[in-house]
């Protein structure tokens, strides 16, 4: 599909097919999703009607053949770029890549920017973990991804960092919990734990609302304005969350809840039930990491949305915001910007470290000149056969002298004999060719818009 619409004519032929089909037979698969000319579809009946079915889609044009791909023996079906199994009435997936699939990819010596080339990685780790549906996957699709990089000249030491880079906790958390488990043992300690994961504690102040102060950090949200989430998703369903606060001293739940969000009184026991209510207010998983025996324990509490989750650090009954440890960097002033009023320098571009150095001596140098890197000849435009005939103007009378009038990208001034008005154009085709236009105007408006 060379042709840029090429697959959007593809997409209208195949709906235009699909619609005959559905008119023709009865059977039509319960899911059926296209990419272009790349069907995925379930189906739910017999396998002799399957094949009346594909017989059915194959005689919709005698130009267009349909085929089927079923299963292999372990249950893996190929679609796109990854792997799909039934597993317990929930769909397996794992990156794929074609057996005859070349060793391709953007070589470590290639003349393109080291940003390009680590963000190129970086974005396909990415990938991966988007496609794999647990850890197991994503390991085993990222080794594969690992040996092509070396193949072309990266080191592994690169790789290692760039995949840890374009891991997010939030991302890789979920797949250390088994299945819809809710509690986690990890072998790390916390401080490891946070330190290989790009987090860092931030403390909260010890007054009573520290579980809030957490929140507010992680969400943004206003303090009185939590306050009245949590008593509104209270009342929703106050019998539930009373369960664990029966027969206190302090009261009955709802006068736990007011002495905790008035008083900051926070040994009571509708504290403890404050994280599921936090969960189902705001909609947010929430994380609850805590230290038992020298060991981290995370406890999981299922949000309803796919929002970035809530990290909670409880010490007995205090509470801090784990949050994430990248930092940004921001960048006030580009290079260009300190060059607004510079002279303009055109030098080629020979590779990113050359780029470089010129730049960093141009700086020291306090030189108001800002370089600009172009790419100059390339070999193609040297060796080509239409580059190595002598261009001459074929056109008969040709009133330009020595072949200007087939020169491109150039800046001409036209004027009236009549008016002597002047125009000043531009064009990036050649100079008669743009003439012609000129002429071929003047002579078909000269009667209708006089100059």
């Amino acid at each position: 599909m060379g042709n840029r619409l090429a697959p959007l004519i593809a997409i209208i032929f195949m709906h235009s097919l699909e619609s005959k089909a559905k008119l023709n037979y009865s059977c039509f698969p319960e899911v059926y999703i296209r990419y272009i000319d790349d069907i995925f579809g379930i189906w739910n009946h017999s396998e002799d009607e399957l094949n009346n079915f594909l017989n059915i889609m194959n005689n919709l044009h005698p130009n267009i053949k349909f085929t089927i791909e079923k299963p292999d023996s372990e249950g893996w079906l190929n679609f796109l770029r990854m792997s799909l199994k039934i597993n317990n009435l929930q769909i397996d997936r794992k990156s794929y890549r074609k057996q005859s699939s070349k060793s391709i990819f953007l070589h470590a010596d290639s003349h393109h920017s080291e940003l390009m080339k680590r963000n190129v990685i970086i974005n396909e780790f990415k990938n991966i973990d988007m496609i794999c549906s647990n850890e197991v996957f994503f390991n085993e699709s990222s080794e594969l991804f690992k040996s092509l990089l070396l193949e072309n000249g990266y080191t592994l030491e690169l790789i290692n960092s760039l995949l840890n880079k374009s891991r997010s906790i939030y991302n890789t958390i979920p797949h250390l919990f088994h299945e819809n488990s809710t509690y986690h043992i990890s072998n790390q300690n916390l401080k490891t734990f946070c330190y290989n994961h790009n987090l860092k504690i931030n403390h909260s102040p010890g007054d009573g609302h520290c579980l809030l102060h957490s929140v507010v950090t992680h969400t943004g949200i206003p303090l009185n304005q939590l306050k009245l989430i949590i008593r509104n998703e209270f009342l929703k369903d106050s019998v539930t969350y009373s369960i664990g606060t029966e027969n206190h001293i302090k009261g009955d739940s709802k006068k736990q809840l007011d002495l905790y969000l008035n008083h900051k009184v926070y040994n009571l026991p509708i504290v403890d039930n404050m994280p599921n209510i936090l969960t189902n207010s705001l909609g947010q998983t929430i994380f609850i990491f805590q230290i038992i025996n020298n060991k981290l324990h995370i406890n999981k509490i299922f949000g309803n949305d796919d929002r970035i989750p809530i990290f909670f650090l409880k010490s007995g009954d205090h509470y801090d915001a784990i949050i994430s440890n990248i930092k940004f960097k921001h960048k006030h002033a580009s290079f260009k910007e300190k060059f607004k009023n510079a002279s303009v320098i055109k030098l080629p571009y020979l590779n990113e470290n050359h780029s470089k150095e010129i730049k960093q001596i141009l700086l020291k140098s306090n030189l108001n000149i800002l370089p600009i890197f172009t790419p100059g000849q390339k070999l193609v435009d040297v060796l080509c056969k239409t580059a190595l005939e002598n261009k001459q103007c074929k056109s008969k009378n040709c009133t330009y002298k020595d072949n200007n009038c087939i020169t491109k990208d150039v800046i001409y001034e036209l004027s009236c004999s009549e008016c002597e008005d002047e125009y000043i154009g531009k064009t990036k085709r050649s100079l008669h060719t743009r003439i012609n236009e000129h002429h071929t105007s003047i002579f078909y408006i000269r009667e209708t818009q006089p100059c």
